[in-house]
């Protein structure tokens, strides 16, 4: 840090350094990035058809999942058993969530409280 000698010009330097803005995190880039390519109807239309082709592609290779209609009588059941159950426990864990909130004090913010529930249920698994 380049400082003078005397005292009000490093307080000032210090008060400068202070004010800076946190950097954004990797997920308000790609959000800011994504927001931007929305506005633009020609690169979100070049972007989807990026995509589509890179689906066709996959698709071709086997390496996405197979669709729903293309499986077995059997294996598709399975899949939907699998997925309803899947709705059914997020929509509890969400319930609880909103349950365990209700009572909590206001001095701590919410977030906190989700990484608490989570640590609980973490370790509960890890038995």
């Amino acid at each position: 840090m380049f400082y003078n000698q005397t005292s009000n010009s490093y307080l000032i330097i210090i008060f400068q350094q202070s004010s800076l803005k946190m950097p954004l995190t990797v997920k308000e880039r790609m959000k800011r990035h994504r927001d931007r390519m929305k506005e633009d109807p020609e690169k979100h239309k070049g972007y989807l058809q990026k995509e589509n082709a890179r689906w066709k592609k996959r698709r071709e290779e086997k390496k996405a999942p197979p669709l729903i209609g293309e499986m077995s009588k059997r294996d598709a059941r399975t899949k939907r058993k699998y997925w309803k159950k899947e709705i059914k426990e997020t929509k509890e864990e969400r319930r609880q969530l909103r349950d365990d909130t209700k009572h909590v004090r206001s001095d701590i913010p919410l977030h906190q409280v989700q990484l608490m529930n989570w640590k609980k249920k973490s370790a509960f698994h890890q038995k």
